[in-house]
């Protein structure tokens, strides 16, 4: 079984306190530098292919190519790979240039070979997403193959999802990664500012192959609040910018009033939305599989990972 968005049913809410992501009637930052985000845990592991699927492990990583937000659609668009031929039994995935991994080290079709026979051998419930894959061939240091035991239509969509994030070889390799995730998003590891079983710092990659866009944030800050009502009360309080709500709580932050908050019901196949008629034109924008956009119109902006507002 694929598993192409997190199971459960929560609702994430975004508090628009002085942050206007994600909404429709305004697309700038509002000079934010920093935003704080509240989960309801943290992985046990950075590492790429450790199974988690939840929106935080879109601060360092990215896969290969970007999933549409309709789930009907196979209007796929580049992101490590900017490039794809489909063939019956392969796909051929033209690669980013010019790419660097946080560590420094190239992002080239070794790293992307490596990555994939990782998820296949080590990517526990992932490594099913890529059962037809019967081998990946590095062609040149900018193409990959992927050649495939059967036809699979949807290994495309696969390719979009926490299966094919990339991951630096070096620190995979090293084992660092469990614990100080490297990728090749708009975001690197603050080792320095993070607390080991606490709060995440990410802050702006200054390598990052996408430069600067309006409304990024310089840095992320992720904690893990396990009780449902803290994590709501640090919401209300301000203490947080995005944070996982629980069901049974939604009406007490839309009471205390979180109107410009967006509401999506998280599914594993189906994502239900929650709607008023404020903000019903906005909710057409939300997509089952990653999060949307933060706070600019620009084409070039990078996804930020907040809780799966719109996943």
């Amino acid at each position: 079984m694929r598993l192409r968005s997190p199971i459960g049913g929560l609702l994430a809410v975004l508090a628009l306190t002085g942050l206007t992501a994600c909404s429709s009637d305004d697309t700038s930052s509002g000079g934010r530098s920093e935003v704080r985000l509240a989960f309801e845990g943290l992985p046990e592991s950075w590492a790429p292919h450790s199974g988690s699927v939840e929106a935080w492990m879109r601060a360092p990583y990215e896969a290969l190519l970007r999933l549409p937000t309709d789930p009907a659609s196979t209007d796929f668009q580049p992101e490590l790979a900017t490039k794809w031929t489909v063939e019956d039994k392969s796909i051929t995935l033209t690669l980013r240039e010019g790419v660097k991994f946080h560590d420094g080290s190239a992002f080239d079709a070794e790293a992307v070979k490596l990555n994939l026979q990782d998820t296949i051998e080590n990517g526990g419930p992932l490594s099913g997403n890529l059962a037809s894959v019967k081998d990946i061939e590095v062609v040149n240091d900018h193409t990959a193959k992927i050649n495939l035991k059967n036809s699979d239509p949807g290994l495309l969509r696969v390719l979009g999802t926490s299966a094919a994030y990339m991951g630096s070889p070096t620190a995979m390799k090293g084992g660092s990664i469990n614990k100080a995730p490297v990728g090749t998003g708009p975001w690197a590891y603050d080792a320095d500012n993070s607390v080991e079983g606490g709060e995440q710092v990410f802050a702006a990659f200054s390598g990052y192959w996408g430069g600067k866009a309006d409304g990024r944030p310089e840095s992320l800050r992720i904690q893990g609040i396990d009780d449902p009502q803290a994590r709501t009360n640090a919401l209300l309080a301000g203490e947080v910018d995005a944070a996982d709500i629980d069901p049974g709580l939604v009406q007490q932050a839309k009471n205390a009033g979180l109107a410009s908050a967006r509401l999506c019901r998280r599914r594993s196949a189906v994502n239900d939305r929650i709607t008023d008629s404020a903000r019903a034109t906005d909710w057409t924008k939300c997509g089952p599989y990653s999060p949307r956009p933060f706070a600019t119109g620009s084409a070039n902006t990078r996804r930020l990972p907040l809780p799966p507002l719109c996943v």
